[in-house]
Order: structure tokens, then C-alpha cells, then sequence
């Protein structure tokens, strides 16, 4: 269980994932985000065990006969016993394919507890309704890792576009009506370039510029 109350049963609390992966993909989606705990891989691929080894939280674990919950179950309770890793008696996350072999295109996750390499299905625990980030006390919050819930998971809210357009201003559009065109196709920064043309010139531009955004600006307010 979580002990701690900081939403993430890691490692220190009897957590490790036992993944059954015949092509590393899974398990390299699965440590991207640097769990808390270690992610044993089992495969029968010598390619996805020497991959294993550079990646981040990866453990070997190298199968002999077809990969199925039962041997990987074992395997990684016996890689873990070699290595001084917490493993027997404790809840362990079971990652595999929704027929129990190795993940393909879907996956399915189950929480086990494991005794002498033999796991035993545990109830699981309600999924929590808000993510709470257990680096909180030390990192800096932005809305991209706080704030985390199933509402905005299923209702996202609506993303406003933040990508400038940026306009060098030449003599075709110096006019009024050629601002105003470029203003309503998307234009979001003007350019001046005052390498060509004399500084009164551009002033003129500019003030035209700063006319046709009030009166653009007024429209859009009226539409």
C-alpha cells in the first residue's frame, strides 16, 4: 500500500513491475518516466536483453522456454534474490498481454503478491482520483505536472493556439488594407527590416501597423 500518502507505491514499499517484453518497446515506454521502483524485463531476445542493460531502471531477465506469466514470474523472483532486490512476499505489478504472454499491441496490468516465485492475484486498490507528485516539496510546479486528474484526463480543456506567426513587413503590405489582410490571416509578431528603406518610412509603417491592429481588434469584438 501506499505508506506514505505521496500517490506512488514505489519500491520501498514492496513495489517492483514484472514485464513480459519480446521487443523492448514496452519496457522502454513503461521507464521513460523513471518510476520508483525496478522494472524487471523478461524476455527470450538476446537483443532486448543487451538492450535492457542501457536503459534506465531495466533489469534483465533472461527466459528459456516461451514467455508466460509463470516463468517470468519465477525468473525475475530468482534475478531479484540474486541481486538483493525486495521481491518475495511483496506486491508486485504484472505487466503482460490480455492472453498472459508477451505485451504485443495491448497490455494488462495486475497487481500479484510473490511467494517462492509463485504469484497470487491481489485485490486492487481504487485508482486515485488526483495525482499528487511525490517531488513536490522539491521541484518547481507547472501545469504540465500538477493539477493531474480524471477530469482533465477525459475532459480536456480547450488549447489555445501559442504559436506565432512572425511577419516580415516589405512594401507590398505596408498599406493599410495589406496589414489588415496579414492581421486576419494569423499574423501575431510584425518584422521590420531597416536594412532597406529609411527610418521615417518604417515610423510611417509602424503607426499604420498599430491603426489597422485597434481597428481589427474592434471587429473582432463586434463579430
Amino acid at each position: 500500500a501506499d505508506k506514505d500518502g505521496d500517490g506512488v507505491i514505489d519500491a520501498t514499499e514492496g513495489t517492483a513491475i514484472v514485464l513480459l517484453d519480446e521487443t523492448g518497446k514496452a519496457a522502454d515506454l513503461i521507464t521513460k518516466y523513471r518510476p520508483p521502483c525496478p522494472v524487471f524485463v523478461c524476455t527470450t531476445s538476446k537483443s532486448v536483453l543487451a538492450h535492457t542493460n542501457t536503459r534506465f531502471g531495466q533489469i534483465p531477465c533472461q527466459l528459456d522456454g516461451v514467455p508466460e506469466v509463470a516463468n517470468s514470474v519465477l525468473k525475475a523472483w530468482e534475478v531479484a534474490k540474486e541481486r538483493d532486490i525486495p521481491f518475495e512476499g511483496r506486491r508486485v505489478i504484472l505487466v503482460a498481454s490480455p492472453d498472459g504472454f508477451a505485451v504485443q499491441n495491448s497490455a494488462v496490468a495486475t497487481v500479484v503478491s510473490v511467494k517462492d516465485g509463485v504469484s497470487t492475484p491481489e485485490p486492487t486498490e481504487a485508482m486515485p482520483t488526483t495525482y499528487v507528485d511525490p517531488g513536490v516539496l522539491n521541484s518547481v510546479l507547472s501545469l504540465r505536472s500538477s493539477r493531474i486528474g480524471l477530469d482533465l484526463i477525459l475532459n480536456p480543456t480547450h488549447s489555445y493556439r501559442k504559436t506565432k506567426i512572425v511577419c516580415t513587413l516589405g512594401p507590398k503590405c505596408w498599406s493599410e488594407d495589406g496589414i489588415k489582410s496579414l492581421l486576419r490571416a494569423g499574423l501575431g509578431v510584425a518584422r521590420f527590416n531597416f536594412s532597406h528603406g529609411a527610418h521615417d518610412d518604417h515610423q510611417q509603417v509602424l503607426d499604420r501597423f498599430r491603426k489597422a491592429c485597434e481597428e481589427e481588434g474592434e471587429a473582432m469584438k463586434k463579430e
